[in-house]
């Protein structure tokens, strides 16, 4: 997940890269989209009407703050930039989602041996 900004003849992608720190020690990293695009599949385009304004502003405010796959990760960077949501992750949830579907069908199978 990231998000394209366009600076005059420029194309860069902002995202959050558990790999690569920023000056200020977070994981916020602005890249030539032409560089980092090379050897990766692009899976989904979105349009938005976030301003260039708007994105910086929200990068600014988490330049020092670290990758962290639960806390913050690449989806929760997006996601605040452009529905001004911090703490919603789709990758997050559909784990926790399946971690306790998995541990609840566990206890009902240990459950039912007992009887």
């Amino acid at each position: 997940y990231g998000i394209v900004l366009c600076e005059g003849d420029e194309m860069y992608i902002l995202h959050n890269d558990p790999d690569k720190f920023n000056k200020h020690g977070g994981s916020i990293v602005k890249e030539n989209l032409t560089k980092w695009i090379k050897g990766k599949d692009i899976v989904e385009v979105h349009t938005t009407d976030v301003s260039k304004e708007q994105i910086e502003q929200v990068a600014n405010q988490m330049k020092k703050m670290p990758y962290h796959l639960i806390h913050f990760n690449c989806e929760h960077f997006i996601h605040k930039i452009v529905n001004k949501n911090f703490n919603f992750s789709p990758q997050v949830i559909n784990w926790a989602i399946g971690l306790t579907a998995i541990t609840f069908a566990y206890f009902i199978i240990r459950n039912h041996g007992k009887k």
